[in-house]
């Protein structure tokens, strides 16, 4: 089995990413990926088939296999940064439920957040030209 290492940093002020290191670039730059996203993808289109809502330990046994500490840590912070596919369903200290979003809605945020990323390209390319 490929041991993995997992690291957690803060892109900006306001997101923290979970990512792969996969192997050295160089002397002091790492190859990395953050395909984090895509993995609540996967789960979502599984939990919405079965209309089951789960929890944090529920999902990290899904994502990783297992459901310790570190790796549900990992799935609460995906959550936490997700805002397309999962909602909170049920909320108790550090016990939270969480339910997959409908088709509906997943098509409508994800289709919105495509045209800010336009919007915001597209701002960024007249400010730089001008």
């Amino acid at each position: 089995m490929e041991r993995i290492v997992l690291l957690e940093f803060k892109k900006d002020p306001e997101r923290v990413l979970l990512v792969v290191a996969h192997k050295p670039c160089g002397k002091k730059n790492w190859m990395v990926s953050d395909q984090d996203l895509t993995l609540l993808e996967f789960v979502w289109i599984e939990l919405l088939e079965k209309n089951k809502s789960i929890r944090v330990e529920e999902l990290a046994e899904m994502i990783f296999g297992s459901a310790e500490p570190l790796e549900s840590y990992c799935v609460h912070l995906l959550l936490l940064n997700d805002d397309i596919y999962f909602t909170v369903l049920e909320s108790k200290g550090s016990f939270s439920v969480y339910g997959p979003r409908p088709a509906v809605q997943v098509d409508e945020l994800l289709w919105r957040k495509h045209a800010k990323e336009a919007i915001e390209k597209e701002l960024k390319e007249f400010v730089k030209s001008s």
